[in-house]
């Protein structure tokens, strides 16, 4: 079960750390900043985002194609994430492994598969495998909502989901922005967790798409 309880304890003691250093500078005195980037009059990145956000929040009906809302102009440093929320709490992915957001359909479920499959459903007459991240993550089973979504990912044999309650936003941090998983043992990581970071006053997880998956559990796509 992954210990948010010290992660958030762990990240606390961080942002203090950097805090103080941050007033440490200050008072060591001003550095030169680079001036504004000029405007290159083609859509942005950010741009872009905002247009897969505006999608998310006016069809909340519709099936979101993430590929449609690439940024291909990104800076390649940057890491470019899908947050959402699963029982009041904020993760991330990696977005270059997200396909689509789909609103819940039918899940079928599949007799003596691994314990950590929901079920199956059909999207455009391919199976696709849904997993059971919730309890992986170590929640209690959560009721379907209007927020709720299918967040549906590459794997190694093709594709698999995953139930959230409901898809925030794609955001866009710099790699040293990525902190390590607090932790005060080796035993006390979590290998689904590659790091956290900060916006505001929220703290988000980043996962590990593959260890999430497990992909030893995973039923590799077939058409129907």
């Amino acid at each position: 079960m992954v210990d948010l309880v010290k992660i958030r304890r762990k990240a606390k003691e961080q942002k203090e750390r950097e805090a103080a250093e941050a007033l440490r500078r200050t008072e060591a005195g001003p550095e030169e900043e680079d001036g504004p980037p000029e405007s290159s009059g083609t859509p942005s990145a950010a741009e872009r985002l905002a247009m897969f956000r505006s999608a998310i929040a006016e069809g909340s009906s519709n099936d979101v194609a993430v590929a449609d809302y690439d940024s291909d102009d990104a800076v390649q440093s940057t890491l470019e994430l899908l947050t959402f929320l699963i029982a009041d709490e904020e993760y991330a992915i990696d977005i270059e492994r997200v396909i689509e957001i789909v609103t819940p359909t039918q899940i079928t479920r599949v007799p003596n598969a691994g314990r950590n499959i929901t079920g199956i459903i059909s999207l455009r007459g391919t199976i696709v495998t849904i997993l059971d991240v919730r309890g992986k993550l170590g929640h209690a089973p959560g009721e379907s909502t209007l927020d709720t979504r299918i967040v549906v990912v590459r794997d190694s044999g093709g594709s698999a989901g995953f139930v959230v309650d409901r898809v925030l936003r794609v955001v866009k941090i710099l790699p040293e922005e990525l902190e390590q998983q607090p932790a005060a043992t080796v035993d006390e990581r979590n290998e689904m967790i590659q790091g956290v970071f900060r916006r505001t006053d929220s703290l988000s997880i980043v996962l590990d798409v593959d260890r999430l998956l497990g992909v030893d559990e995973t039923i590799h796509d077939a058409d129907l």
